[in-house]
């Protein structure tokens, strides 16, 4: 049996074109990575004026020249799970890309902070299944994860010109 982790970060600061959380799966890992489920919560929790905001799903094929970022170490489910090896997360992430660039899903969200005495769409941010992404459920045999093979990665970017707001973001993973 694959071993699972949690990836995440906390009250990651929005940007503009910034790769707010990706998983790298470096060529010559030996491994393959697979993201069952994909979940965020606003994390603003102070009165902000903040803005609609266009995030993007996307998986990159043939990775080359990928810069700067804040490295993540994946949070394992059991303390015995085989080494993750060179799988490593990342936030605030720089890639330049050769070959394709797939786009798995557009998620519309809301910068400003969840209020909870009111009923407006920041609020709905906080609650499934709103702030799930993705979810490749591990009791459908027929819905797959979104597989990394060694070279590959997944990163969620925002397109929206902002810089107001925070967001957790998190990611489960398995790790062949």
């Amino acid at each position: 049996m694959a071993g699972t982790w949690t990836l995440s970060c906390r009250a990651i600061n929005f940007n503009t074109s910034k790769h707010l959380l990706s998983l790298e799966n470096p060529s010559g890992s030996g491994k393959i990575a697979k993201i069952y489920k994909i979940y965020a919560q606003n994390s603003a929790g102070i009165a902000l004026t903040g803005t609609q905001l266009q995030l993007e799903m996307r998986k990159l094929v043939t990775l080359t020249s990928v810069s700067a970022g804040i490295a993540i170490t994946p949070q394992a489910y059991k303390s015995d799970n085989v080494a993750l090896g060179t799988v490593t997360g990342y936030t605030n992430r720089t890639y330049t890309t050769i070959g394709t660039n797939s786009l798995m899903r557009r998620i519309p969200w809301s910068s400003d902070e969840a209020n909870q005495t009111t009923a407006s769409t920041d609020e709905l941010e906080l609650f499934l299944p709103y702030n799930v992404w993705w979810d490749s459920s591990y009791t459908d045999a027929n819905c797959q994860p979104i597989v990394l093979n060694a070279n590959e990665a997944f990163t969620i970017q925002q397109l929206t010109t902002s810089t107001v707001g925070f967001i957790d973001i998190a990611m489960e993973i398995t790790v062949e």
